[in-house]
């Protein structure tokens, strides 16, 4: 337990995100509620509850900091270079980084938030920041006047490597393959810049084609 002093609100938001985080990382997301946050950082659950709205909340929070730590893994691993270069080198950062993050990571993939619960802007922030990282990637398959194709593309791309690696987290891939999650995740890659650049090189023909 921290030793209790006076805190002002910043400083107790921020500890109280550290000990959610390492109650999570070291125990699981069962393990991580506002009494057992509170009592770690030697405050009482009604502090808490002056800063978070609910325990969702808290956790959305929590989320928003895995979210900033893999955005600058993803970044720190990002080079100027051809897509088939740098693509490989952003999955190989993400595997390594939810590996290493192994229970923060499935607590962002299966929170589950009440129904009536909208997500902020804040947040959305968060999520558009780490996936414009994977879209300067992808931009040169699109070019300036597509970005809503390549943002799509970006998003389709990342819905497949979460559930590769969800599937792995969960226990349940051998259901499905016997293929580890880098080996599956290596494949995803593959396939799909292959398939970017198949319709890159379709896209003029087409063009072409309709203008004879």
């Amino acid at each position: 337990m921290a030793r209790r002093r006076n805190h002002n609100r910043e400083e107790i938001l921020v500890m109280a995100l550290a000990a959610a985080r390492e109650i999570v990382t070291l125990e699981g997301a069962e393990a991580l509620s506002a009494r057992r946050v509170a009592s770690q950082i030697g405050y009482s659950p009604g502090t808490l509850y002056n800063l978070f709205k609910n325990l969702d909340d808290l956790i959305l929070r929590v989320n928003g900091v895995t979210l900033d730590q893999l955005r600058r893994a993803l970044i720190k691993a990002s080079r100027p270079g051809l897509p088939e270069e740098v693509l490989p080198e952003l999955v190989g950062a993400y595997l390594t980084f939810t590996t290493q993050n192994r229970h923060l990571w499935q607590l962002l993939l299966e929170q589950k938030r009440p129904d009536e619960m909208v997500l902020p802007d804040w947040y959305w922030d968060k999520v558009e920041r780490t996936m414009a990282v994977l879209e300067r990637v992808l931009d040169p398959f699109f070019g300036p006047e597509k970005k809503a194709e390549c943002r799509e593309a970006a998003r389709v791309f990342w819905c497949g490597l979460h559930g590769i690696w969800a599937l792995g987290g969960s226990g349940r891939l051998d259901a499905v393959t016997h293929h580890t999650v880098a080996d599956l995740a290596q494949s995803l890659t593959r396939y799909f810049l292959a398939g970017m650049r198949h319709q890159e090189a379709e896209q003029p023909a087409a063009f072409n084609k309709g203008n004879v």
